[in-house]
């Protein structure tokens, strides 16, 4: 989302609303409009979606991040196992 061009935007029909502050976290609000009545609106932190609310056939929604913890995940988590195989295509 931080990459987004206004080409882009126009293109997938979205409009930025400027930044908000979410949790502490410095976050990005968007909107996005469908033509079949479809609203969105977006708070994004970088690729983290933090919430969403709106309108899609008519059912309200609402998704809404309520806690994060920064952690660095294991080492073992990132190693590949070694039955896994690797080929050049």
């Amino acid at each position: 989302m931080e990459t987004l061009t206004d080409e882009l935007l126009g293109k997938m029909n979205m409009e930025d609303l400027g930044e908000m502050e979410l949790l502490g976290y410095k976050c990005r609000k968007m909107r996005m409009k469908s033509d079949k009545g479809t609203h969105m609106d977006y708070v994004m932190w970088g690729n983290v979606m933090m919430q969403m609310e709106g309108e899609a056939m008519g059912i309200s929604t609402t998704s809404r991040v309520t806690s994060i913890e920064e952690v660095a995940p294991p080492q073992e988590k990132f190693e590949i196992p070694g039955d896994v195989l690797f080929t050049e295509m």
